[in-house]
């Protein structure tokens, strides 16, 4: 029998499905490899063994980054290497820890990354921008924009206008972003670079063409003028900016007198690399800065095991802060909190609405009659516009119908096309490409905020209200292709948005899957102006997400930090937690939104820099998972110079579950998860109720929290509140907690009916006694397995099967072992009574296999992860939620051994062994399992060795 090593790329073993529970696998650019230091360590001797060792053990690899500070990290990325072989590394000395190199997307705002190609009116260019300038290129002249908006409007909403009016603006803090680069030729970010300048400090680790696949080429000037590159220009103005007298809007960043340090980490187009992410932190530390700004990640959901737990805690430990976007996967509810914002010494942030939407311009139609529109900057007024539009209407219009309605004009350029939003149109680009037509116009639906695009489109989307698409339209119906715009008026103004000071749809859930509270603050995200790179004359972009209320956050933090320069990075988050305010459901202003939304709630900078009289600690509190009552400790430490009487007392918080639709009857929408929000409250005592605290004393409370009663188990509920504590003085802090109200351990980790599945298509039922999930069925007859049937694994004949996870399980293993294998499964998925000639496998020694957690194996089908702290299975691992609907094909007979070896299994009877790691248990304990074994799989094919 021959076992080779092998990769996942050189042998495909298995389709799998996870319905509505993976975090997407992420793309890797080799390993990422921590060594070992002690006191004794020469550090360059630490590497050259390494590479000695690494040399006899990997056929090839190239160097991509030394990290050789070991304030920060020690050790060193590397590429070309075979995964398989990348195992034995972890046995040299050397070695302390390996991760993958992952692939992380750029950041964008909030839209963008779901729409089709077809339709995003961003350039379509793949590699290379139009607007792509050299470095030395001559800056535009950007417009200046007056009227009455309200542009400062989300500085107001958390209370640093208030700070800006005391002189407080970050004077002396020193701010580092990690992002796309900086346009700071821009009048309002300074116009310079380097000491003196608005912005400092920082480097291009990347450079223009970089795109996360190929290697870095790093240059000292961050200076990014692409305008694709514009989201960090975007991010640097929120923090700092301050447009000068005739130029933009009247812009004031949260913290314009802080130095900026720009550390540029992606290219004009693509992606990033962990150990770009890694060296930009490094040199940020190293740089002195006070705090970090981070508006990137990836959905990572457990947080154990992290990459970049020892960076942040070395950061953290020399008093550099970090404040990271909790990510814009709000729509796919808990439990989707986002790398690096779940690692314990970071401030994860999520975002709620602004209260105004602010660059909204007035045209005038050939009837006389002011048509608002919603656009950075106004419209160029080049005479008059006519409008086309679709008619008769289609029920789903197509790029024939738009070109059509846009025929008879010669004049293109002036031409506007307006679609109604309910016609489904989106093939705009191609439709501007053909036709010359550049402005589209259409509605935005009732209670939703408006979007715009940012500078950089081939083509314009702009948008109008319901009540102004129908004015249009019957002007249209009136004057036919005299209908016409002109855009003479110039002036801005604004408007209220529908979800103003609630909970953006977009901004991602937690907590992490331990139950540590992931996002922690809330800040505001949702249609921002700010800066953008001059290169095309506009200069100034609306986006959102929570890319925008990172470094809101980040200013705030610079701004307690200039008042307070004493305190420590936690000292800070515990200040900004405390003093914030938990914000409403939009649906229903009574019902406070989930702390697994929005952490401790809506910061309030004001009350952040003058609570000075009292500290609260802990800020948050994770309950973990339990159907009894916890009992936290909180301190009190009372600052001021009297006594003050201080009340404990709750406020209850929506309920949420995590798998609202576990009973719906269309069973493929079970893992999708829907907005819900319930008023199932827990119960809170608090021992005392009331404590007097004399100046400069501080006392702790016992606060135990009960659960709320009647949450569904299978729906994964998720229940939180907020622990208050008012003063004698009248002023009030809070601290916000989560918890699961139940035992995760205690539940069936693995599912047992068909409640949640559908089930094959020519199924015989399953022998008395045995449960109907999981189970096997042939791949090609679609037929159960449910004593021992045969598998040829040709022409597609092979094994398929299905498992429901209905609790979070961070390992699950799938092994094929011996049709006799003694092992007591928690449920035999066959007759145990029925009695079968087995026939042995011929050519293997199962003593020299895998001995998993107990069990001989002759090799796994696929391991599947959660976290980065679980055995490594070499050839076909999968990370993954933890839940859901999990399906594999195994179809090439093809099994995988821990140290990187695979083979086809010869001819012989095999059963399948599933195993699912009980939540919170020990993974090396066969005891902290569900298991299910399969009936007989009976391997016969022809040529087999």
């Amino acid at each position: 029998m021959r076992l080779t090593k092998t990769t996942k790329s050189a042998v495909v073993i298995a389709a799998t499905c996870i319905a509505g529970s993976s975090a997407e696998a992420a793309q890797t650019v080799g390993f990422i490899i921590e060594l070992e230091t002690t006191a004794a360590s020469v550090m360059s001797e630490v590497h050259s063994s390494f590479h000695r060792r690494a040399a006899s053990l990997l056929n090839t690899y190239t160097v991509r980054h030394e990290f050789t500070n070991t304030d920060y990290f020690f050790g060193l990325s590397i590429e070309g290497a075979e995964e398989a072989d990348i195992s034995a590394l972890q046995e040299l000395p050397e070695v302390k820890r390996i991760w993958p190199n992952r692939v992380h997307d750029r950041p964008m705002q909030y839209g963008m990354e779901a729409t089709n190609s077809s339709s995003s009116p961003l350039l379509e260019n793949p590699t290379r921008s139009r607007f792509l300038q050299p470095r030395n290129s001559t800056t535009t002249p950007l417009p200046h924009i007056s009227g009455t908006s309200d542009v400062n409007s989300s500085l107001k909403m958390v209370g640093v206008d208030e700070l800006h009016k005391l002189n407080i603006t970050g004077k002396g803090v020193k701010i580092g972003i990690l992002d796309t680069g900086i346009d700071y030729t821009h009048p309002a970010l300074g116009s310079g670079f380097g000491p003196g300048f608005k912005v400092a400090g920082g480097a291009d680790l990347v450079g223009d063409d970089y795109t996360g696949m190929n290697m870095p080429v790093p240059d000292p000037d961050p200076l990014a003028k692409c305008l694709e590159g514009g989201h960090g220009t975007h991010v640097a103005g929120i923090i700092g900016a301050e447009d000068p007298e005739g130029v933009g809007f009247g812009l004031i960043g949260v913290a314009p007198g802080a130095g900026l340090y720009m550390y540029r980490v992606f290219g004009c187009f693509g992606s990033v690399t962990d150990d770009v992410i890694m060296a930009a932190l490094q040199r940020a530390g190293e740089d002195g800065v006070d705090v970090i700004s981070m508006s990137l990640g990836y959905d990572s959901i457990w947080e154990a095991g992290s990459l970049y737990e020892p960076i942040f805690n070395a950061l953290a430990a020399k008093g550099v802060g970090a404040v990271v976007a909790a990510g814009n996967s709000g729509g796919r509810g808990p439990y989707f909190a986002s790398e690096p914002s779940l690692n314990p010494s970071v401030i994860s942030v999520g975002s709620a609405g602004n209260i105004n939407f602010a660059t909204l311009y007035n045209a005038v139609d050939s009837q006389g009659k002011e048509v608002e529109y919603a656009s950075i900057i106004p419209l160029e007024d080049s005479g008059v516009h006519h409008v086309a539009t679709i008619t008769p209407e289609p029920s789903w219009c197509t790029l024939n119908d738009m070109k059509q309605a846009v025929e008879p004009f010669t004049d293109k350029k002036n031409v506007i096309l307006l679609v109604p939003n309910r016609l489904g149109c989106y093939a705009f680009a191609q439709f501007s490409k053909e036709t010359g037509v550049t402005q589209i116009w259409q509605d935005t639906p009732d209670g939703v905020d408006f979007r715009v695009e940012p500078p950089g489109a081939a083509y314009t989307l702009t948008p109008i209200s319901s009540k102004t698409l129908d004015m249009m339209m019957e002007g249209v119906a009136q004057d036919g292709r005299n209908y016409t715009l002109s855009f003479k008026d110039r002036a801005v103004h604004d408007a209220e948005q529908p979800t103003k000071g609630t909970m953006s749809s977009f901004s991602s859930f937690g907590p992490t899957m331990e139950m540590s509270l992931k996002p922690q603050l809330t800040g505001i995200g949702g249609n921002i102006l700010s800066t953008w790179p001059t290169t095309d004359g506009t200069g100034y972009a609306i986006i959102s997400g929570t890319s925008m209320s990172t470094p809101m956050m980040a200013g705030i933090y610079a701004l307690v930090k200039e008042t307070n320069p004493h305190l420590s990075p936690r000292e800070i988050k515990e200040r900004l937690q405390t003093t914030s305010r938990p914000l409403s459901e939009l649906a229903d202003q009574s019902l406070l939104s989930t702390p697994a939304q929005q952490g401790a709630g809506l910061v309030d900078a004001l009350r952040a820099v003058q609570s000075i009289g009292t500290s609260v600690s802990p800020s948050e509190l994770s309950l973990r998972d339990s159907a009894t009552a916890s009992t936290r400790k909180i301190t009190i430490e009372n600052h001021s110079a009297n006594t003050q009487t201080y009340v404990i007392g709750h406020k209850g918080a929506a309920a949420v579950d995590a798998v609202p639709q576990f009973h719906v009857e269309n069973k493929n929408n079970i893992w999708r998860w829907v907005a819900n929000a319930a008023g199932a409250y827990a119960s809170s005592e608090a021992l005392p109720k009331s404590v007097e605290i004399a100046a400069g004393a501080k006392a702790t409370v016992e606060v135990t929290i009960t659960p709320p009663k009647g949450l569904e188990i299978s729906k994964m509920p998720l229940y939180g509140g907020y622990v208050t504590i008012k003063s004698s003085q009248g002023q009030e802090w809070s601290v916000p907690y989560i918890g699961v109200p139940y035992s995760r351990a205690e539940q069936d980790t693995l599912a047992t009916t068909d409640e949640t599945l559908f089930k094959p298509v020519d199924q015989p039922e399953p022998p008395a006694g045995v449960p109907v999930l999981p189970y096997l069925f042939n791949s090609n007859s679609r037929k159960r397995n449910i004593g021992i049937d045969t598998y040829t694994f040709g022409g597609g004949d092979g094994v398929a099967m299905r498992a429901v996870i209905v609790q979070p399980s961070a390992y699950m293993r799938i092994d094929v072992v011996a049709a006799n294998v003694d092992f007591n499964a928690t449920h035999p998925g066959f007759d145990k009574e029925e009695v079968h000639d087995l026939r042995q496998p011929k050519g293997l020694d199962l003593e020299t296999l895998d001995n998993e957690i107990g069990v001989r194996s002759y090799g796994a089908l696929q391991t599947i992860v959660g976290g980065h702290n679980m055995p490594k299975f070499p050839y076909n691992e999968w990370y993954w939620r933890g839940y859901g609907d999990y399906g594999l094909w195994w179809t090439d007979g093809v099994v995988g051994l821990m140290n990187g070896t695979t083979y086809a299994v010869p001819d012989g009877d095999y059963r399948i062994l599933i195993r699912a790691l009980r939540f919170g248990q020990d993974v090396n304990k066969a005891e902290s399992y569900e298991s299910w074994l399969s009936p007989v799989v009976r391997v016969e094919k022809a040529g087999s060795v």
